[in-house]
């Protein structure tokens, strides 16, 4: 059984600071698809004179008391018709005029309104979001480096690293043995039956010890690796 792979080590991004976060458009409507009567703002139709100048074609009563004269100099004097025909339709001036007004008003309030939600709720929104997604790129990178020093940590504990642990650990069972060992002997006291099963009690949990460690050591070398703890 072979020895257990470590992952891929992961890129550590040393750049600072956070980037700015991509703002994706939201999708454009096209034109062909937009339903102008559905729309929440009244819109001026090209037609809109035609709905409004009825025109009265006809001159007024007293045209017809001019002299020949008179009338050629009407029809030379562009200003005066213009008048004529402006005052014999004032009205209907007056409606194409209130009519274009109002819904340049209704245009203006729905703009007026798009303006305010955009200041008061959709820019609060956006920094809000931004903010988000710059405290997440910043924990993301954080992660990446934590994620490459755990990498750099866990490769200290290769099978070799392991293998050179477990053989001080193993040297350093011994040596707990042997100083027991030592002690007892160093004892100035005669040696009687509760010290030498202290001893012995003592010893024998050590040197259980010592050969688990001896055991893990030699899993390890045959790389039988498992129960390291």
């Amino acid at each position: 059984m072979s020895s257990p792979q470590l992952p891929l080590k992961p890129i550590s991004n040393q750049t600072t600071g956070t980037s700015t976060p991509t703002q994706v458009a939201p999708p454009v409507t096209p034109i062909n698809q937009i339903s102008y009567d559905n729309l929440e703002y009244p819109l001026i139709p090209p037609t809109i004179a035609q709905e409004h100048l009825n025109f009265d074609s006809k001159p007024p009563a007293y045209v017809s008391e001019l002299s020949t004269s008179k009338l050629q100099e009407l029809l030379k004097d562009l200003g005066l018709l213009k008048g004529m025909i402006v005052s014999k339709n004032q009205e209907s001036y007056k409606s194409l005029n209130d009519d274009v007004l109002a819904k340049l008003e209704k245009q203006i309030e729905f703009v007026t309104g798009l303006i305010k939600i955009h200041e008061t709720e959709l820019i609060p929104r956006s920094n809000s979001v931004n903010e988000l997604l710059a405290k997440h790129s910043a924990d993301l990178d954080n992660f990446n480096n934590l994620q490459v020093l755990m990498y750099d940590k866990l490769n200290n504990f290769s099978r070799n690293a392991i293998s050179e642990t477990l053989r001080q650990a193993v040297a350093a069972s011994d040596k707990e043995c042997e100083k027991l060992v030592i002690d007892l002997k160093s004892e100035s006291k005669k040696l009687d039956n509760d010290r030498l099963s202290q001893f012995i009690e003592s010893y024998r949990n050590q040197r259980q010890d010592y050969y688990l460690k001896k055991e893990k050591l030699a899993r390890v070398s045959q790389e039988r690796v498992g129960g390291l703890d």
